[in-house]
């Protein structure tokens, strides 16, 4: 299998070794790799910063992962018998946990877990989400529940205290799949529309408002969506026509046009079809064609784009350095594919195939 990462980085191109990191973040025995820590995301029982994967050795038949924006500091471990750890920050009580541990940071003591714990969720759980201090977890009957933070009605409770014990979201019934922003969450039903709730500051909950609901409500002029993606305060939807969709924040123009101004509603992204899957970062997106092609728009600073540039990009722009890839995961300032064909397309200033 192959996994590339670009972007922070000097040169800005995708050029990195193949390590097995964050994006399945399994290896093939589905044990979780990770490298980053400060308050025990890294699960190891240290606190350590690590400049390579480190394997979570508690843990086992892991199926998927979720991991919050920096400001969380929060992981998740969905297993393979429906049940949900997790680790790192618990400011918000987002690990949803009997017992956490405690650590230094920043010259104060703060609630965290070093190691992987047991989230106090009922099993059959199928997908997890994890946003800026809150997380989702979808059972396989299409039902919602949640825990953390719930200043913005996160939890459908309107804005209260957060909560440790996750609670089931009475209001949602025949979800599909989830997705969590910054302090928003999306929710998709299985007759192809989607429901939105949480902070609403730059219109990401697409009902036409900036109020915040803690009640899920439809999100306007959207339909037979198959797929989503929540950045920090945008989001992104793929329809069963291979088409895309994108709604928020736009102050990096990942919304894919000329402007910086937010949109209330869904807008269609250029002229790009037949698209796979996708991924969110906070101000930038990527998204995979049927034939392992990727591309990639918006905030570039860093080269997270792929493009061999750092230049701001309002429009998809291929990353042709990438073929065979199957999926991708946008960090705040990086990128990563991986696919089990995935390789580098060989050009004039790459390295070569791996």
């Amino acid at each position: 299998d192959g996994l590339f990462q670009f972007g922070h980085r000097k040169d800005h191109r995708p050029d990195l070794p193949q390590v097995k990191v964050m994006l399945s973040a399994l290896d093939p025995l589905g044990l979780p790799l990770t490298t980053a820590v400060l308050r025990g995301e890294r699960a190891d029982g240290t606190t350590f910063n690590r400049r390579a994967p480190v394997q979570v050795a508690e843990l086992t038949g892991v199926v998927a992962v979720a991991a919050a924006d920096a400001s969380s500091h929060t992981s998740l471990a969905l297993r393979s018998d429906g049940t949900v750890s997790a680790w790192g920050n618990d400011t918000d009580e987002q690990l949803g946990a009997y017992s956490t541990d405690v650590a230094l940071w920043n010259g104060s003591v703060c609630s965290c877990a070093i190691r992987p714990v047991l989230v106090r969720a009922p099993t059959g759980i199928i997908a997890i989400a994890a946003g800026g201090g809150h997380c989702l977890a979808l059972i396989g009957d299409g039902a919602v529940w949640v825990w953390g933070n719930n200043s913005a009605g996160q939890l459908l409770e309107g804005a209260d205290n957060p909560r440790g014990v996750p609670v089931q979201i009475h209001a949602l019934r025949g979800v599909c799949a989830i997705a969590t922003g910054g302090s928003h969450s999306l929710a998709l039903l299985s007759d192809g529309t989607v429901l939105a709730w949480g902070f609403n500051n730059a219109w990401q909950l697409g009902d036409g408002t900036t109020t915040a609901r803690a009640k899920p409500l439809p999100v306007r002029a959207l339909d037979r969506v198959v797929a989503l993606a929540a950045g920090q305060e945008h989001n992104l939807a793929l329809r069963d026509d291979g088409t895309f969709w994108c709604w928020g924040q736009n102050a990096q123009s990942h919304l894919a046009d000329d402007g910086r101004e937010a949109h209330s509603k869904p807008v269609r992204i250029g002229a790009l079809t037949g698209i796979r899957t996708m991924a969110a970062g906070p101000f930038h997106y990527l998204a995979v064609q049927d034939g392992g092609s990727v591309w990639a728009w918006g905030m570039n600073t860093y080269g997270q784009l792929g493009d061999g540039s750092n230049v701001l990009r309002c429009e998809p722009v291929a990353v042709a350095a990438l073929a065979g890839v199957e999926s991708v995961a946008a960090g705040a300032f990086h990128s990563l594919a991986a696919g089990r064909q995935a390789a580098l397309a060989k050009g004039p200033d790459e390295p070569g195939l791996f």
